[in-house]
């Protein structure tokens, strides 16, 4: 069984090795409902500055003023993915079909005040932990729909050291393109939580690391001149 792990006090470090791995040094090649992939297997990376979260990519184009539209639809609980991806007619299938939702928000939310309390009652806990992947999502396994199946199975939250760390588990996480709106979200996430359990709660604690452990890590065939474009970048930055 192979496995990567990367560690940085900044993303945009983490995410060029991974990139540049998962594209000349892959685990496998493999055929999936998106299409041919790079594939790497078991990965796992620790950001060590969980504020230095951006990318800065010309040719990946990260549209930050999304990125926090993003955030703040996923922290106010909604449902509605035209809400986020607007006029696009495959939004809706996004997250939504048939009276069925996957959309984060409602998930993280309803589970949020439980972590907290649990953390601040008992700062050594193992328990703080956000399920994101439920099991009635399996519904959608071996059915042809465009809905989102979630990639995120957890969230957990532990102190240590006397500081919040994070990890963020994935069965799935693609390596050129939504891993930096995942990483945006969810170092945010991070730090909305620390802020709760400093003001609210009264805890005097610093801010850890941010962990993340991704069973598939990979890009698509489709994308490889993208791919190309941002590990380009990097030879000429080098």
């Amino acid at each position: 069984m192979n496995r990567t792990h990367v560690t940085a006090d900044n993303f945009n470090t983490i995410w060029r090795r991974l990139l540049d791995k998962a594209r000349f040094n892959p685990d496998h090649i493999v055929e999936s409902r998106g299409g041919n992939m790079y594939e790497l297997e078991n990965v796992s990376f620790t950001l060590t500055d969980p504020q230095d979260f951006l990318v800065n990519s010309k040719a990946r184009d990260f549209n930050h003023d999304f990125a926090q539209k993003f955030f703040d639809w996923i922290m106010a609980g909604k449902t509605d993915p035209s809400e986020l991806f607007g006029s696009n007619p495959n939004a809706k299938n996004f997250a939504e079909n048939e009276g069925r939702n996957t959309a984060y928000g409602p998930r993280i939310l309803k589970q949020l005040d439980p972590v907290l309390k649990e953390l601040a009652s008992n700062p050594g806990s193992r328990r703080a932990v956000i399920s994101i992947l439920e099991g009635e999502d399996c519904e959608l396994l071996g059915v042809d729909t465009k809905m989102e199946f979630p990639c995120t199975e957890s969230i957990n939250f532990r102190i240590r050291n006397g500081s919040l760390d994070m990890v963020v588990k994935m069965r799935s996480n693609c390596a050129c393109k939504t891993v930096c709106y995942d990483t945006y979200n969810f170092t945010h996430l991070m730090m909305y939580v620390y802020d709760k359990l400093v003001n609210d709660y009264d805890m005097v604690i610093g801010l850890g690391t941010y962990n993340v452990q991704a069973t598939s890590y990979h890009f698509f065939e489709r994308d490889l001149e993208l791919v190309n474009s941002i590990i380009a970048e990097s030879s000429k930055d080098s």
